[in-house]
């Protein structure tokens, strides 16, 4: 309840939104797309916490780095932002392609702009989201148990007709797919 009220009321999602902070020209479908996918991030993150603490907890890091290079990038006088690109963006969210996200950061498929265009609230607001994630991140990293798994195997191993072929598990995150067959082949 903590973690979601966190994400869901506190969290401000500022490092996917830069350009509602922009003091500079833009146009205001680039700012609604910015605010859309500050809440498509809250989607994401609260749907990882629901498929698996695995992938909740991966999902976590992404963040974290994410935050720490926009943060550092700021203090430098840069922001970053894809105007460009943000539908492959969005669509690699929604099929859970980390790879493609990264491969656009890394292909440098954004704009450089001033961190001194942007207003006063923008690196405080970072720095809280910063906080609140690795205060999160800090809760979680003391559960050891997996409650779902444990669940989830109890099942598998009381129910014979779940033993007999091949399993079919319906998951939103492809890392709570590829979780779930580790453990599947190994304890199952």
């Amino acid at each position: 309840d903590e973690t979601v009220h966190l994400l869901g009321s506190e969290f401000k999602y500022a490092r996917y939104q830069p350009l509602t902070y922009y003091e500079g020209e833009s146009e205001q479908h680039e700012r609604q797309s910015q605010r859309n996918m500050g809440k498509f991030m809250k989607i994401l993150i609260i749907k990882r916490l629901e498929s698996s603490l695995h992938a909740f907890r991966l999902t976590l890091d992404r963040f974290i780095h994410s935050y720490e290079r926009v943060i550092d990038e700021f203090q430098k006088g840069n922001v970053y932002i894809s105007k460009k690109h943000i539908n492959k963006v969005f669509e690699a969210l929604e099929g859970d392609n980390q790879e493609i996200i990264e491969r656009l950061l890394d292909e440098d498929k954004a704009e450089r702009l001033n961190a001194k265009d942007f207003s006063a609230d923008f690196l405080p607001d970072l720095q809280r989201d910063y906080g609140i994630l690795c205060e999160v991140r800090d809760h979680w990293a003391k559960v050891t148990r997996d409650q779902k798994w444990e669940s989830f195997c109890e099942v598998l191993k009381s129910q014979p007709a779940l033993k007999i072929g091949k399993l079919i598990i319906f998951t939103e995150s492809q890392e709570t797919a590829t979780y779930l067959a580790g453990r599947i082949g190994k304890e199952v």
